[in-house]
């Protein structure tokens, strides 16, 4: 498939009712988290740290309701 002038490979599956095109990536376009530089010299969450990312994310998660969404090129036409 071809997208903005980039080809990209595509899964196309069956998908509750529809015919889905999945873009899969390239070896090349897959980095590895521990080649970035930035991310070399992080230094280890304490228990406190830990126990803070766990109520932030405790907080901020939630059900996922995708009915809420839609695509207003649809609604211009």
């Amino acid at each position: 498939m071809t997208i903005s002038t980039k080809e990209h490979v595509v899964l196309i599956h069956y998908y509750r009712g529809a015919v889905v095109a999945t873009a899969l990536r390239y070896p090349d376009e897959v980095r590895d988290l521990f080649h970035i530089s930035e991310l070399e010299n992080l230094p280890e969450p304490d228990e406190e740290g830990l126990a803070l990312m766990g109520k932030i994310v405790d907080k901020e998660t939630v059900d996922l309701d995708l009915s809420v969404f839609h695509e207003t090129y649809r609604e211009k036409m």
